[in-house]
């Protein structure tokens, strides 16, 4: 650690750290000013930086295709950061929240360090009449991508039950069905 002020002999050199420690991403500017006996001081030395951004990438599917109805299914995504600075997630939601659609403990919002990542899984439960398909929308300040949006895609599949369509019969059939799913593609809630 050098302590100023120091003497510098003739013909000697020093060299002196500097730290770029920038509090905002992209180009940084800077002046370094040496004060000297020297009858030119001031002498200006001009500095640059450059301070990348964290950069968003999404894994996964977000298909889910039919599931059996009265049944829930999940699907996880994984966001990551592959970009060289940290990437700041302020939040993952699904666009229009429904009884059919939500995000299991959902880690966001989070800051990923460069090569970090981490999963959301999505449920879906398998009771409406008609295909649901909302999206999935990731905020951050990756610079290329501020608002990051992924289609949720899935349908309930109706079987007969009791002789009677669970399609005409949003809560069951009234034969035990509803308490009990057949969950061909899916899990029971």
């Amino acid at each position: 650690m050098l302590s100023y002020p120091i003497t510098i002999g003739p013909g000697d050199a020093l060299p002196v750290p500097i730290r770029f420690q920038p509090t905002s991403t992209g180009s940084q500017n800077g002046t370094i000013t040496v004060t000297s006996d020297d009858p030119s001081s001031p002498a200006a030395v001009q500095v640059f930086g450059e301070a990348p951004t964290g950069q968003l990438a999404v894994s996964g599917s977000t298909f889910f295709g039919g599931v059996s109805a009265h049944c829930y299914a999940d699907r996880t995504v994984t966001i990551s950061n592959v970009g060289e600075c940290a990437l700041h997630v302020t939040s993952v939601d699904v666009r229009r929240p429904s009884r059919y659609w939500r995000i299991l403990h959902n880690p966001f919002p989070a800051t990923l360090r460069p090569g970090a990542s981490l999963p959301v899984t999505i449920q879906y439960h398998a009771t409406e009449r008609c295909a649901r398909i909302t999206d999935l929308v990731i905020h951050s300040d990756d610079p290329t991508t501020p608002e990051k949006t992924l289609e949720l895609i899935a349908y309930s599949l109706w079987d007969e039950c009791c002789g009677k369509s669970h399609r005409n019969h949003d809560e069951g059939c009234g034969c035990g069905c509803e308490h009990q799913p057949r969950c061909r593609q899916g899990y029971p809630g």
